[in-house]
């Protein structure tokens, strides 16, 4: 498989996985790295490193236009402590429908 891309957890003994998989839990600290893997290749030539702000906000679905400010760490902390916006819509209006009595179509 030519060209594989993985996410690879540490500080834990989760397992790699590719990035069409769902990410999994995304904390306050640094947790995902992201390797690109080739056929046949030496490991010395595996390239590792960490995911960056906007890719952890990608993973955990927001848009682009989203903006969260301060320092990388910073950012990659208030991701870590952030409820995706689909998770969020559906618990807002799991809300508003038992306040009104109203179903609501969510857009994710």
């Amino acid at each position: 498989m030519t060209g594989q891309r993985l996410l690879i957890p540490y500080y834990s003994t989760g397992t790699a996985r590719t990035v069409e998989e769902p990410v999994g839990t995304v904390t306050t600290r640094d947790r995902w790295s992201l390797a690109e893997v080739e056929e046949n290749v030496d490991l010395g030539d595996v390239r590792f490193r960490m995911l960056e702000p906007h890719e952890i906000g990608a993973a955990m679905a927001f848009p682009d236009t989203y903006i969260v400010t301060g320092s990388k760490r910073d950012k990659v902390r208030k991701y870590g402590n952030a409820v995706t916006p689909p998770v969020a819509e559906v618990i807002v209006s799991a809300l508003v429908e038992a306040v009104t009595g109203e179903p609501l179509e969510v857009a994710w």
